[in-house]
């Protein structure tokens, strides 16, 4: 199951001849929705590193895929991501729901 939670985390973006920054605006194991002010293309390969709060390293996902992109945002598909990478990813996503559910019981 795919499970995506919105939330806000800086981003860079890097292709074989830029770098560019960007916010993750939804998060799941297989991919986000990023908005940039860089155009990207529709199957256009990209390297991310996902900066999340209170972790000293960022998240990096060596190679996502584009896979719709619209004016500033864009879609990615995670394609290869370290497995050390994939816990933090899968901690994050597990941290926000939970934050979630707490709201809710407020």
């Amino acid at each position: 199951m795919d499970h995506r939670v919105r939330i806000r985390l800086s981003a860079s973006l890097s292709g074989q001849s830029y770098r560019a920054p960007g916010t993750v605006v939804c998060l799941s194991l297989f991919g986000c929705r990023v908005r940039s002010k860089h155009v990207f293309h529709k199957n256009e390969f990209v390297g991310v590193l996902i900066h999340v709060r209170d972790c000293e390293h960022p998240v990096y996902i060596s190679c996502a895929e584009v896979r719709w992109s619209e004016g500033p945002e864009l879609g990615l598909q995670f394609i290869n991501v370290e497995l050390a990478d994939r816990r933090r990813l899968s901690e994050v996503i597990r941290a926000v729901q939970t934050a979630a559910k707490h709201k809710k019981l407020l």
